[in-house]
């Protein structure tokens, strides 16, 4: 998949980001013979290219938080990332078995952390304008 949805740069299919960041990380952080379940699910939401980076720097750390504190060798072991539209020009993304948010803010997001039968749970939800953000020169 092209990671741009358009040779304008402006719009980011963040399901295909986040798959490759996700999977990426998973290849560094699982050790050999982890029994770590890993379940991805990415809605197809395109995102202005602006909040790649901050998108990409929070799912980085909430998944790399995730791989740090997880039990690899447990078999209840499990980490799980999501990406959805929650409502018109409004996604959520959530990382269990994690915590963290230092990214988050760039978003403009709201961050939730929840701590239940020892699983951590991050939900951010964050803006997601059709429109491309107006730039202006000054």
């Amino acid at each position: 998949k092209n990671l741009y949805q358009n040779d304008n740069l402006v719009r980011v299919d963040a399901e295909t980001l986040l798959h490759e960041v996700v999977n990426q990380l998973l290849t560094v952080g699982l050790a050999p013979g982890s029994l770590v379940k890993v379940t991805q699910n990415f809605e197809a939401i395109s995102i202005d290219a602006d909040d790649a980076a901050p998108l990409t720097l929070l799912t980085s750390e909430a998944v790399t938080n995730a791989l740090k504190y997880v039990p690899q060798g447990s078999k209840q072991a499990q980490i799980t990332v999501d990406l959805r539209l929650i409502k018109d020009e409004l996604a959520e993304l959530t990382v269990s078995n994690t915590t963290g948010d230092a990214f988050a803010r760039q978003l403009n997001g709201q961050v939730h952390v929840e701590n239940v039968d020892a699983t951590y749970t991050l939900t951010v939800k964050f803006h997601v304008p059709t429109t491309a953000k107006q730039v202006y020169d000054y």
